[in-house]
């Protein structure tokens, strides 16, 4: 089935897939930051509170920044 659609379709479903995983990663990054570098939770939460805060202040600047102005 795949073999049939054309290549941009099949670079679209490449992305959405590298997308997704991202997403699933995040799950997983409090784990490594403990069980690798060894962070204490207090820390590990700061962290993932900031990237959380990162992705709000993004979204509300890119919507800013690409709004047009009619």
């Amino acid at each position: 089935m795949l073999a049939k659609l054309p290549v941009i379709i099949k670079l679209q479903l490449l992305a959405a897939a590298c997308n997704s995983a991202g997403g699933i990663l995040k799950l997983f990054l409090p784990l490594f930051f403990y069980e690798i570098y060894h962070f204490d939770f207090t820390i590990i939460a700061w962290l993932m509170g900031a990237y959380g805060a990162g992705c709000i202040v993004g979204a509300y600047f890119s919507g800013e920044i690409g709004r047009a102005h009619v």
